[in-house]
C-alpha cells in the first residue's frame, strides 16, 4: 500500500531524470571544442535521442520507477546507481557497434561526470522533499476507507 504522494514522487523522479540527463549531455556537448562539427554531422541530436531512450528503457527494466522501489529512499539510490552503471556500459557498447566510437572521449567523460553530480544533487533534493512531506502533520492523519467507491 502506498501513500497519496507515490504518484507525485514518481512523476518528480521521471521529470527530474529527464532534465538531469539532457542538461548533463548539453553541458558536456558545449564543453568540447569541436562541437560545430557534431552539429553539422547530426551526431549530437541522434545520440541524444538514443541516450534518453536508453535511460528510460533501462530505468523501466531495472525497476527504478516501480512502486516497491519508491517505498524507500535507499532503494531509489541503489536503483539509480545500477541504472547509471548499466546505462554507461550499454551506451559504450552501442557506440562501438554503430561505429560512433569516434565520439570524443572527453565528451563522454564530461557527460558522465556531470551526470553523476547532477544525480547526486537531484537525489539530495528528493531526500529533502520526502523528509518535508513525511514530516508534515497533515500526512500523519489516520483515514478510513469505507466501501468500494
Amino acid at each position: 500500500m502506498g501513500t497519496r504522494y507515490n504518484l507525485l514522487l514518481k512523476m518528480l523522479l521521471v521529470a527530474g531524470d529527464f532534465l538531469v540527463i539532457n542538461i548533463a549531455y548539453a553541458i558536456a556537448f558545449l564543453k568540447i571544442e569541436n562541437y560545430q562539427y557534431h552539429i553539422i554531422n547530426g551526431l549530437y541530436a541522434y545520440n541524444l535521442v538514443v541516450f534518453n531512450l536508453l535511460w528510460f528503457l533501462l530505468a523501466s527494466v531495472l525497476g527504478l520507477y516501480a512502486s516497491i522501489t519508491l517505498s524507500k529512499l535507499e532503494n531509489i539510490f541503489r536503483q539509480t546507481g545500477k541504472t547509471a552503471l548499466t546505462h554507461f556500459a550499454i551506451f559504450m557498447t552501442y557506440l562501438v557497434f554503430t561505429n560512433h566510437i569516434n565520439t570524443s572521449k572527453e565528451f563522454l567523460l564530461y557527460t558522465y561526470i556531470v551526470l553523476a553530480l547532477l544525480f547526486l544533487a537531484s537525489r539530495f533534493l528528493l531526500t529533502t522533499f520526502v523528509a518535508h512531506v513525511n514530516g508534515s502533520d497533515k500526512n500523519k492523519r489516520r483515514i478510513a476507507i469505507v466501501g468500494y467507491n
